[in-house]
């Protein structure tokens, strides 16, 4: 079997080859499909049932790849400060994702910009990480939460297990940044509950973990704050839904 690796080198050589300029193509929704099409058919025979929408992700990637050239002058600017580009990524990724936490496999089929941009949205958050103070740890917890929750969503090219095991450990690494602060630990066990809720039940533990994290939240939340009353709410959805081992 090819690996993401390997099928990327070859879709880089075909582009070459055809003369396509991955990143003006990633500019032009246009561009990109005629893009796909042609390597597509350019492919090994054994690789062409390789779906279209996957070649597209793998230009995109190559496109990632390619320095990025600006104007001949270039201006130095002072960087943002953190909570800025936080509300940034974080607004970027309500707008993507909503309230969903997870996505199990193949729920919504793999889809090439989602990819690329939470591939982006990742690493802006990891820049983050090492910007924050540990001596701020209410503020490194919301790092690390947004992070964990573009990682329950980001479905690669080889599907979202291994980015949702990685998502876990955020949001563990979160409690543990949390401790003696019941109030951030309620919102920690509130979103870990939607990612165990969406999730696949083999990875997150399902409904039972999602209970826990659920009860935990309503635990060591005050009444009446929203870790609190959305764990209320998703408890009684839980009761009422039908679950499928």
């Amino acid at each position: 079997m090819i690996t993401n690796e390997e099928l990327r080198q070859k879709v880089a050589d075909i582009l070459k080859q055809a003369g396509i300029n991955a990143a003006e193509v990633a500019t032009s929704p246009v561009a990109l499909e005629r893009a796909a099409k042609t390597v597509t058919g350019l492919l090994p025979f054994v690789l062409r049932p390789l779906v279209k929408e996957r070649i597209r992700g793998v230009i995109l990637q190559i496109a990632e790849r390619v320095p990025k050239t600006v104007g001949t002058q270039t201006s130095v600017s002072e960087p943002e400060p953190v909570e800025v580009r936080l509300r940034s990524v974080q607004d970027e990724v309500r707008r993507t994702f909503g309230d969903e936490h997870a996505t199990k496999r193949s729920l919504r089929g793999y889809d090439a910009e989602t990819d690329v941009l939470c591939g982006r949205l990742n690493k802006e958050c990891e820049t983050l990480e090492m910007a924050v103070s540990q001596s701020d740890p209410a503020l490194l917890v919301r790092v690390v939460l947004v992070k964990a929750h573009v990682l329950g969503n980001w479905q690669r090219l080889h599907g979202s297990k291994g980015n949702q095991q990685s998502a876990i450990e955020c949001y563990q690494r979160a409690l543990t940044l949390a401790d003696g602060v019941p109030d951030l630990q309620g919102e920690i066990h509130y979103q870990f509950g939607k990612f165990c809720a969406g999730a696949d039940e083999e990875l997150s533990g399902g409904k039972q973990r999602a209970v826990e994290h659920f009860q935990r939240a309503m635990a060591t939340s005050a009444p009446g704050t929203p870790p609190y009353i959305g764990s209320q709410q998703e408890l009684q959805k839980l009761q009422k839904k039908r679950w499928f081992s």
